[in-house]
């Protein structure tokens, strides 16, 4: 199970309710990391190789891209 440190370090600075909100998925640091990695645009890499998008990790995204007015990650 991730902790607070673990989304500061993959994500850096995010307001203290987006990380509760991260939090409360109670995601694994692996899926942290794949959603980092889709942040980065290697959505593709990461689904070729076998890590498709799993309903956890669009809703970190969701959560961590709110920023945006687009979801990057999904192109």
């Amino acid at each position: 199970m991730a902790v607070r440190a673990d989304v500061v370090k993959l994500f850096g600075d995010l307001e203290d309710e987006d990380i509760l909100q991260l939090l409360a998925l109670q995601p694994t640091v692996m899926e942290l990391q794949e959603a980092a990695g889709w942040l980065e645009g290697e959505g593709d890499i990461l689904a070729r190789a076998g890590h498709p998008m799993t309903p956890r990790i669009a809703g970190i995204l969701e959560i961590v891209d709110r920023r945006d007015e687009e979801d990057a990650w999904l192109y």
